[in-house]
């Protein structure tokens, strides 16, 4: 597994660059390495998931027209929000809390309405890993955010 980054634009001021400061490199990468972590859980949980789809109906009232909110279908649904909730999570845990707050603003704007019920559910997870050793045994417990309305 591999990263490739590209610039989405020049910028010589620091300051306005979050990819210099990297911040940016960090989230996408971060991003992008936790799919591959998350989406087989779905999978492997998809029966589960599938009981909180009720959830994906309460969020297509939010949904960005087209694909800008990111996701397409339930499982991907589950999957982005679930992604972006650890990318931020970790931003924070990294020292980035500005601009992991700035990614939550963000994603809140575009329609991941389930990210603070998921950053509290890691909140837990992070303090019962007694309980929980891995994320695998937390994804049951993880996607019953989805059972609320949000």
């Amino acid at each position: 597994m591999f990263n490739i980054m590209t610039l989405f634009k020049i910028c010589d001021n620091e300051e306005e660059n979050e990819f210099c400061r990297g911040a940016l490199s960090t989230n996408v990468t971060i991003h992008e390495f936790v799919h591959p972590l998350i989406n087989p859980l779905t999978e492997k949980f998809s029966e589960l998931v599938n009981k909180y789809q009720k959830a994906y109906e309460w969020l297509k009232l939010y949904k960005q027209p087209d694909f800008q909110s990111g996701y397409g279908d339930w499982a991907e649904c589950v999957n982005e929000h679930v992604v972006r909730a650890i990318a931020i999570y970790l931003a924070r845990k990294l020292g980035e809390k500005e601009y992991a707050a700035k990614h939550l603003e963000y994603d809140m704007k575009i329609r991941y309405m389930y990210l603070p019920a998921l950053l509290d559910k890691f909140q837990y997870y992070e303090k019962h890993r007694d309980i929980y050793k891995t994320i695998d045994d937390f994804y049951p417990e993880l996607v019953k955010v989805f059972a609320e309305k949000v």
